[in-house]
């Protein structure tokens, strides 16, 4: 259903390997919580455009949570307007990300996300 793959003047994304319905659960992947005041340390690393930032406390204006998914949804790139989103689910085995298509995905396009935390990757100069 997805793929890694190179987009031009991007680098890495992710692409629909078939047509995707609106609605459609497109990836669950095994997560990691890692503490906020591990933040400083988390951003001078290469992780820094991997994690996501815990969407209620960022939101909220508050310190947060990076959380670290081990799948092909932390390739995914930003756009304003994006065809997925990821939700957070905790269980008796751990933390989960699930990557939701927000409407209708053609085949072979690409897969974007709404950043949570952009202005810090338009501060690091990460947005192309």
């Amino acid at each position: 259903m997805l793929r890694v793959s190179a987009f031009a003047g991007k680098g890495r994304g992710v692409e629909a390997t078939r047509a995707i319905a609106g609605g459609t659960v497109m990836e669950r992947a095994p997560a990691l919580r890692l503490p906020g005041h591990q933040r400083q340390l988390i951003d001078q690393t290469d992780l820094f455009p991997y994690y996501f930032a815990e969407p209620a406390a960022f939101a909220a204006g508050a310190a947060y949570d990076c959380l670290m998914a081990f799948g092909c949804l932390t390739c995914c790139n930003h756009a304003d307007d994006p065809n997925a989103a990821v939700t957070w689910t905790e269980d008796a085995i751990g933390l989960w990300a699930e990557l939701h298509a927000l409407k209708h995905i053609a085949e072979a396009e690409e897969v974007t996300l709404r950043y949570t935390n952009i202005s810090e990757y338009r501060a690091a100069d990460l947005i192309i």
